[in-house]
This record gives C-alpha cells, structure tokens and sequence, in this order.
C-alpha cells in the first residue's frame, strides 16, 4: 500500500460493514475508488469467520467485473458462459443469474456488484429470486437511475450507507476535483443542424413521458434525431480542436477521454497521433483476451509510449485503470450515473493533494449547455471550483 493511501481514514469502510453484517439486506453506496470491493469481501470474509459453511455467490454486470473479482478472491468458483465451476464463494455474472436461476438457490448469501443494474427489467427476477436470502448486499457508486427503476430495488435492497463525493473529499478518500467548461462554436450550418435535433427530442419528451415509451412505436423520429445529434457533436472539428490543445497543454500527463461512439474515439485516435500525441481507444469491440492484454500491456504503458486514452462506455465501471489526474469528455448521456462513475476515474487520492482537472467540451447553444449543471449537482461542486474557457484559454 502506498504511504499516501495508507495515511488515509478509512474507518468508513469499517462503518459500512459493520452496518451490512447487522442489517443483512441494504446497498452501500460509495463513489468510485473508495473501496467498494474491499468492503463486500470484508462483509464475505466475516460472515465465513462466523458460520465457515456460509455459501457466497457474487454477481456482476459483465466479465471484465468477473474477472477483477476473481483476482481479488483467489480459489473462488466462478459461473459464466465460458466457465461454470461452483464453489462456497462464486462470481457470476447477472446473465447467468437470469438464465440459470437454479444458481442462486444454492447459496445463502449475495453479493450484488453494480447493483443499480439489477433494477433494469431484463435482471429485476434476480430479485424476486433472492427475497428470501439472508444476506443480499448491494455495492454501487450510484444507486439512483435516470429511468426512475432504482425504485424497484430500493424495496429489497434499500440503500443504509451512503458516502457522498463531498465527504469522500473532506476525507481524503478522494482528491479535489476541479472542473473546466469549454464552450465551442459549432460552425452555423452544424449548430442549426443540431438545434433541429434538439427542438424534436424536447418536443417529443414534452408529448411522453420520458423513458416510458422507449424504445416503443411512436419515438423513432426522437431516437433517430438523438442519434444523428450524437453523431455530428462526436465529430465536430471545433472538439476535436479542444481536445488537441488539452493534450498539447499537459504533454507528460495522462490523459482519460470520452468519446460518443466507438467510430469516433478511433477517428480521434488518428488525428491525435498525426498531431504527434500517442494515443490508444480502448471499447466493446475488443475480445476478452484483447481487453486483458490492454489491461496487462497497454494500460501499463500508459503515461510512458502514450499519454491519452480513449474510451466510450468501457471504462465507465468495473475496469482497473491507472491513476490519472485529467479526464475531457467530449460526450455524456446518461445523467448522473455516467458523469460519477467517470470523474471517480481521476479522483484518486495521491501524496500530493494534486487536484484532478475535468474538462467538459459542449457546443454553446445547444442541449449540452444543461451538462454543465448537471456535472455540477452530481459531483456536489461549489462555483469556486468550475471555471469557464474557450479555446483561447487552453494553453
């Protein structure tokens, strides 16, 4: 352990488990890189210490979770498409859950990794089928959804521990975190284009109620225009302006940036390494076995043969990452959840107290205007840490 991070209080951690053991049912919700991880296993090893033939069974959103959880809990079983081997403490995926209920009877307690996923209607069985288990604990950065679903999992497993960013700070689980707004102008025929898309998703949002219908009849012209949105604000050059400056103003930094789509984080990739910045993607369409090579290889290059790293979804939660100081988001679209789980990324205490920096690129006079409220209240931040710029400001 390092001796900034040892120096840290962490008798939260101690209050989170000690609050799971009594109440048994509950989610505890902490931001990101506080330990959320640590805590479930501290919760499994306590209960073996008291009954040893207590039966665990983890559950996680995907296989790169599976596998992190598998690291840290070496000789446990684990039930997935590629593995099926049960063993008294076993990692599987929600997938399984759902299409192999029989699983879940076979254990005694549960550990819901990402629960705020379990919430969604294609894993809602999974709680029904462990009402009755005496332990179901819920691990999450962020419990609340922007579908409103997460009320469904609060009747089961009801949030009793909460650390809030703010706190997390005052700690120092979490470094201080400064945000910077850069505004860029789109060119007028683009702005219009994409103030036309914005006029018929509110107008259509105004007609439903929001979510409700998706992706049902009657909302295809409103999706449609989303996407076409999304497309041009990926690849405007007035961003990809703004991102080559960031990179160029911090050259021996890493650097974590979001991009909208697969396509285009590969684009900027490109342009990035024709300005003489390296720089890597890391998505979906990557294997399994090319995903852990760039976990094992890639990542621990990062910051030495190059400095930015590209993503879109993928790092948004269950992949270790190196630390970093910087983030640009160049697209967000999935409220809170998203912007917490990503700036979790770069707040990572250090030795230092060095502030991590966010950069919000949007285009001024379009819906992305709201992002900057929005980053605002859900990383808790007062006005004395966010700051305005053009890109005349990057240097």
């Amino acid at each position: 352990m390092s001796d900034e991070k040892s120096k840290i209080d962490r008798s939260y951690q101690d209050q989170a488990v000690a609050i799971a053991l009594s109440s048994k049912r509950l989610t505890i919700q902490m931001p990101t890189a506080t330990g959320k991880t640590v805590v479930g296993i501290r919760i499994i090893q306590e209960v073996l210490r008291q009954r040893p033939t207590f039966r665990w069974l983890i559950i996680v959103p995907k296989e790169t979770v599976l596998m992190r959880w598998r690291r840290d809990l070496p000789g446990c079983g684990v039930y997935y498409g590629k593995e099926k081997r049960l063993t008294q403490v076993t990692v599987s995926i929600y997938n399984s859950g759902v299409l192999h209920p029989d699983i879940l009877g076979q254990f005694d307690g549960i550990i819901a990794d990402e629960v705020h996923h379990v919430s969604a209607p294609a894993f809602q069985s999974i709680l029904r089928l462990t009402s009755k288990h005496e332990y179901m604990v819920g691990l999450t950065a962020t419990f609340e959804r922007p579908d409103q679903m997460h009320h469904l999992a609060s009747f089961f497993v009801p949030v009793l521990f909460k650390m809030t960013v703010s706190h997390a700070q005052q700690i120092g689980a979490q470094c201080p975190l400064e945000l910077y707004v850069v505004r860029v102008q789109l060119p007028p025929p683009v702005l219009a284009k994409v103030q036309m898309y914005d006029r018929t998703v509110s107008n259509g949002l105004k007609r439903e109620h929001y979510m409700s219908l998706w992706p049902k009849k009657g909302m295809w012209r409103e999706i449609r225009a989303m996407n076409n949105r999304k497309s041009l604000l990926s690849f405007a050059d007035e961003k990809i302006q703004a991102l080559v400056q960031i990179a160029k103003a911090n050259p021996n930094k890493r650097i974590l940036v979001f991009g909208g789509s697969i396509a285009a984080i590969n684009w900027l990739a490109e342009i990035l390494q024709k300005q003489g910045i390296a720089a890597r993607a890391y998505h979906s369409k990557l294997s399994i076995e090319d995903e852990e090579s760039v976990s094992a290889n890639e990542f621990a290059s990062w910051g030495k043969d190059y400095n930015v790293l590209l993503a879109v979804q993928k790092l948004d939660e269950g992949v270790d990452v190196p630390d970093a100081k910087i983030a640009v988001m160049l697209a967000s679209g999935k409220g809170d959840l998203q912007m917490i789980q990503r700036t979790g990324r770069i707040m990572r205490p250090s030795a230092s107290n060095e502030p991590a920096q966010l950069y919000l690129v949007i285009a001024a006079e379009t819906s992305e205007e709201s992002l900057r409220y929005q980053t605002i209240r859900a990383l808790e931040l007062s006005k004395d840490h966010v700051h305005s710029l053009t890109l005349n400001d990057i240097k």
